[in-house]
C-alpha cells in the first residue's frame, strides 16, 4: 500500500467514524443483559405512561450531596430517556 492510499484509508475512516458517532447520538438504545431485568422498564410502568394524557415534565437536579448519597446520575438519566 502506497502513501496516498493510506491517507485516503485513514481520512475514510475518521469520516466513517464521525458519522458513526453523529448516528449514535439520535439512535439511542441500551440492552439490558441482567438476568432479572434490572434495568428494564417494567410492562406496568409503560402501559401507565401511555395512559397519561397530558405532558410530564420531571426536574433532576444533581449535586456533590446527591452523588454521595447516590453515586449513579447516569442511571436515572438512561431510565428518564427510557420513559421519553
Amino acid at each position: 500500500m502506497n502513501r496516498r492510499q493510506y491517507r485516503i484509508i485513514s481520512v475514510l475512516s475518521i469520516a466513517a467514524l464521525a458519522l458513526a458517532m453523529l448516528v449514535t447520538r439520535r439512535l439511542w438504545f441500551r440492552v439490558d443483559l441482567t438476568r432479572n431485568k434490572a434495568y428494564t422498564v417494567s410492562e406496568a410502568s409503560r402501559k401507565l405512561c401511555a395512559e397519561i394524557a397530558d405532558q410530564v415534565r420531571i426536574t433532576y437536579f444533581v449535586s456533590e450531596r446527591l452523588a454521595s448519597i447516590h453515586p449513579m446520575p447516569g442511571e436515572i438519566e438512561d431510565l428518564l430517556r427510557e420513559y421519553a
